[in-house]
């Protein structure tokens, strides 16, 4: 029974902080392996590594952010 098996890309942590002077926040996704890439719809916003990858303001509500890496099942998070 030999079948190639995706392993999931795992979200560590994601990690929101809101400003004091606005209503936008930032948010930290790590992610375990790093390298894996990040997007919000159809926006590419980048690429993890060892320190995560930064989004800078976030306006506040539900976002849905989708986490793939080749030979890992895609993860979507909101």
């Amino acid at each position: 029974m030999g079948g190639y098996m995706r392993r999931s890309c795992v979200v560590l942590a994601a990690a929101f902080s809101m400003s004091a002077s606005a209503f936008a926040g930032d948010i930290q996704i790590l992610t375990d392996p790093e390298g894996a890439e990040v997007s919000q719809g159809s926006m590419h916003l980048g690429v993890t590594t060892k320190e995560g990858l930064r989004v800078v303001g976030v306006e506040p509500g539900m976002i849905t952010f989708t986490i793939s890496k080749p030979g890992f099942e895609t993860v979507t998070k909101v």
